[in-house]
């Protein structure tokens, strides 16, 4: 597996920073707080995220690498597994489980969202055995992990024997064990087999419970028929009796015939008035629907006609602004404005060409007027050539003329040409300053249709300007008034569709309403129905307290009969008094039939209520007895499997302590120079050492201290190889892991880690000038953070 690289959005000190890694050795170099640690800290949460979260700043890194600004932490990392690129982004949030995470393949650009257990699927280790063989912080002696340990040994152990670091024999001797204590406890309570055994004895006792509450749930049921048959005698007494009181009672409840036929009849007219399309009487919940219906579709009838009136108004006005929105294109004002620039610019530069040309005319003038009083310095010379001859001829020898002679002559010739051949100036004085006074002329034309020309392409760009702006605002309002005709025409629709949803259920529920009946006709039909509906209610009402006198089961044939009957009767059926003697005689006997029987059926109902049949516990007690039976074997057989696995591992934790043991002396023994030749390591992860030429081993703990880091690298190192055997290597982050080496260790360290880089991809941090011919990268602060050295 391979870092490519790290982009660190907001985390720590960090602020939109990306760091390019490559294969093999990564020299990361910073000063102190320039961010080592926390660029190791932010590739071990973009994995493995932080459970964390206490107030202690050292042990929650959500809290201590959240940003100063207040924005969420967030990055990215992209790396390769298994041939295949991806990219991880992460934003923090408050937890692990509310974390946003995006984990893409850059190859086919599927995103996966909320994945989880990133560290465990790409590295193979929870983040504690990661942490303990990958992650490689300054001390390297840390405190012990029992979690880390144990998983480690687990995987190493199966790795071994199986090749296959899945295969866990650990895993293997805890599931056989977990599964024989959830069976059988050791303190014989908690076990589903001795919770099984209870039952039994539970179930048995409650068979014979059953047996004997069998016996007596059948006497009741004989007792309470018995009590059922006398009921029912005493209730046909009672009705007879009630008849006979009726029957002597009807010469009393003449009118009151007479007022139930009548309110039949008025309740049997208000019925058809009330009746609906389905034949079903309309009802107050009908009424109220149909009052709902009428506001809503009436309200819906107003918004309508107010929606149409607006509706036509923006199409009117739409009509408008598209009429006087101007339809022309600017182009040929812009290309005028165009020409116009190019012309001015054209005038500019002539302007400044000029203008250089007239310095460059005036200077000429100034050095050809210098020129006229110039002496040429060759006459000069030969002047003083004179003067200095003469003077040596008097000196050298006065009695000789030739000499002085000599030099007298050159110095008058000196003299004479000095006189007469000064310097004169060419003749092109006149000329250049003809040509001064031209440029200068042309100079004055030019300005002034230079800023005339200038100020009409402002005039014309000011224009242009104003033009564009004013189409575009009548554009905007062309496109609102397109957006509100539209939103008005759906208004107008859904108004529209209320209203005849409105119509079509009041035609539904009445005859009388059509789709095209107002509503305001329909209001004074539904005023109609809420009175008929009032008096049927009354009328209704009336009925029941007639029947509550006449008897609930009496109709209106039966009412027009007794009628004729009691016209035609001379004489009552027996004394009324002595009728309702017998009868009330007969209800008391008849209540305390009914009393005895609720409470031999209340009895019958509870104290058998959860009672089971004894077959049906039989048979759960057979059942019982052979899950029994089975969990009590499975048992047995785990205690041997768990008696041979415990050998086995001890025989497979031998095989990974050898190999794991040689692989680490072979890195420590490189790493000391060969100083020490061997490392034993326990279960626990604690090292004995072997020095090269002294017999015997020694603890960790009589090392120094870069000694004792050299054999917890060259250990860690060891695990990393065995859990990666036959699979992609790991990268090894290390944060100034060689701060303990003196100069001869930290040499020899980094010449076997650039040699260990060829095969694993190495990111060391430091702050060290490390004596190394490879280029460390520089961590740079990102700009305007503080600075805190």
């Amino acid at each position: 597996m391979k870092i490519k690289e790290l982009y660190l959005a907001s985390f720590g000190k960090f602020k939109d920073y990306r760091l390019t890694l490559e294969d093999g050795f990564n020299l990361l170099y910073g000063h102190n707080e320039d961010g080592k640690t926390t660029l190791m800290a932010f590739i071990r949460m973009m994995f493995y995220g932080s459970a964390t979260r206490g107030s202690d700043l050292s042990k929650n890194p959500r809290k201590r690498y959240a940003p100063w600004d207040g924005s969420p932490m967030a990055g990215a990392i992209t790396f390769s597994s298994d041939g295949t690129d991806y990219r991880l982004e992460r934003v923090f949030l408050a937890s692990n489980a509310t974390d946003q995470i995006t984990l893409t393949d850059l190859s086919t650009g599927e995103a996966e969202r909320r994945t989880a257990d990133i560290g465990q699927r790409f590295f193979g280790l929870s983040a504690a055995a990661f942490d303990r063989c990958a992650f490689i912080g300054q001390c390297l002696i840390g405190d012990k992990d029992e979690q880390a340990e144990g998983e480690l040994n687990a995987r190493l152990s199966s790795l071994a024997q199986t090749g296959d670091e899945g295969v866990s024999v650990q895993k293997l001797l805890s599931n056989l064990t977990d599964g024989k204590e959830e069976l059988m406890s050791k303190g014989g309570n908690k076990g589903r087999y001795d919770k099984g055994a209870k039952q039994l004895e539970a179930l048995k006792e409650e068979l014979l419970f059953s047996r004997k509450a069998v016996e007596n749930k059948q006497a009741l049921a004989i007792q309470i028929d018995n009590k059922k048959n006398r009921l029912l005698s005493a209730q046909k007494d009672c009705d007879r009796y009630e008849a006979q009181l009726r029957a002597a009672e009807d010469y009393r409840n003449l009118k009151k015939l007479g007022d139930f036929v009548e309110a039949s009849a008025m309740l049997s007219s208000l019925e058809r008035k009330l009746k609906k399309t389905d034949g079903t009487l309309i009802s107050a919940a009908d009424l109220s629907r149909a009052d709902q219906l009428t506001m809503d579709g009436k309200l819906a009838a107003t918004r309508l006609e107010d929606a149409t009136q607006q509706l036509s108004l923006c199409k009117e006005t739409l009509t408008t602004t598209q009429a006087s929105l101007t339809d022309h294109s600017c182009d040929g004002e812009k290309a005028a404005i165009k020409a116009l620039r190019d012309e001015v610019e054209r005038l500019s530069d002539e302007e400044n060409r000029l203008t250089q040309q007239a310095e460059a005319l005036s200077r000429q003038i100034d050095e050809a007027n210098a020129q006229k009083s110039k002496i040429r310095p060759m006459f000069v010379i030969l002047t003083l050539c004179g003067l200095l001859a003469t003077a040596a001829g008097f000196v050298t020898d006065a009695l000789r003329p030739l000499p002085w002679l000599v030099g007298g002559s050159l110095t008058l010739i000196g003299l004479l040409l000095t006189v007469l051949c000064k310097r004169k100036p060419k003749g092109a004085g006149k000329e250049l300053t003809d040509q001064l006074a031209s440029i200068q002329n042309r100079l004055g034309e030019l300005k002034p249709d230079l800023a005339a020309k200038t100020t009409d392409l402002t005039a014309k760009t000011a224009a242009l300007s104003v033009r564009e702006e004013t189409d575009g605002q009548n554009k905007a309002r062309l496109d609102e008034l397109i957006r509100r005709e539209a939103a008005l025409t759906k208004t107008v629709e859904e108004l529209t569709a209320t209203v005849t949803g409105s119509l079509q259920g009041l035609s539904e529920l009445f005859p009388n309403v059509t789709p095209q009946t107002s509503f305001s006709g329909i209001e004074i039909i539904l005023h109609a129905y809420h009175e008929s509906l009032q008096k049927w209610e009354t009328v209704t009402a009336r009925l029941n307290l007639l029947k509550h006198d006449l008897g609930e089961d009496i109709t209106v044939e039966t009412a027009k009969a007794m009628q004729r009957q009691i016209s035609r009767e001379e004489n009552a059926i027996g004394d009324p008094k002595t009728i309702r003697e017998l009868l009330a005689f007969k209800r008391r006997e008849l209540a305390e039939t009914e009393k005895d029987l609720a409470l031999d059926e209340a009895r019958l109902a509870t104290d058998f209520k959860n009672l089971r049949h004894p077959t049906e516990l039989e048979h759960e007690i057979e059942r019982l007895l052979a899950v029994l039976a089975r969990q009590k074997a499975f048992c047995e057989a785990s205690e041997l499997a768990c008696s041979l696995l415990s050998d086995a591992a001890a025989k497979l934790r031998q095989n990974y302590g050898e190999r794991l043991e040689k692989r680490a002396g072979e890195i420590f023994s490189a790493l000391t120079g060969g100083v020490y030749h061997a490392l034993h390591i326990s279960r626990s992860f604690d090292l004995q050492v072997e020095k090269t030429g002294v017999f015997g081993r020694k603890e960790w703990q009589y090392l120094s201290t870069g000694a004792a880091d050299q054999a917890y690298f060259a250990l860690r190192l060891a695990v990393s190889e065995l859990l990666c055997e036959g699979k992609e290597t790991l990268p090894l982050l290390l944060d100034d892991a060689f701060c303990q080496y003196d100069d001869t260790r930290q040499a020899v360290a980094l010449a076997f880690l650039e040699d260990y880089a060829k095969q694993n991809q190495i990111l060391f941090f430091t702050c060290h000038k490390l004596p190394t011919e490879r280029i460390a990268v520089p961590i740079c602060p990102p700009i305007n953070e503080p600075s805190f050295e």
